[in-house]
């Protein structure tokens, strides 16, 4: 492997991605990466994009957006805990790919997050009426 192969394979965080795979992921390890806002909009923004692959700016957008925080504040901190908390966990269990040399992220397409994800559209939407 050459020394550029190896610096492109290390920047990409890419655990167990097949849906087999994450279907193993426990379901107290489903509730707990839910249970955090900012991974629930992530996953609820990538299985809305799950043909394409996303900018790490494109996703920071969309969160600064739906926060309710002044948006120079919460964009830079969000930038940081995205990239060393919150892309990592969901990558470290197969829900995403996150390139970190190129702030790329493509959603892993799951059956049992996505079950989980259609209750919490339900959710929002009856909270909306």
């Amino acid at each position: 492997m050459t020394s550029d192969e190896l610096s492109k394979s290390s920047s990409t965080i890419r655990r167990d991605g097949d849906d087999q795979g994450t279907n193993r992921i426990s379901l107290d390890t489903l509730w707990d990466l839910l249970a955090n806002a900012h991974r629930r909009h992530i996953l609820l923004y990538l299985s809305e994009h799950t043909k394409t692959t996303i900018s790490r700016e494109q996703l920071l957008d969309h969160l600064t957006e739906v926060s309710d925080r002044s948006y120079k504040d919460l964009h830079r901190r969000l930038a940081i805990r995205l990239h060393h908390v919150h892309l990592p966990k969901l990558a470290d269990h197969g829900l995403l790919v996150y390139n970190e040399a190129t702030h790329s992220i493509s959603y892993n397409a799951n059956s049992r997050v996505e079950k989980m994800l259609d209750v919490v559209r339900d959710i929002s939407s009856e909270k909306e009426k």
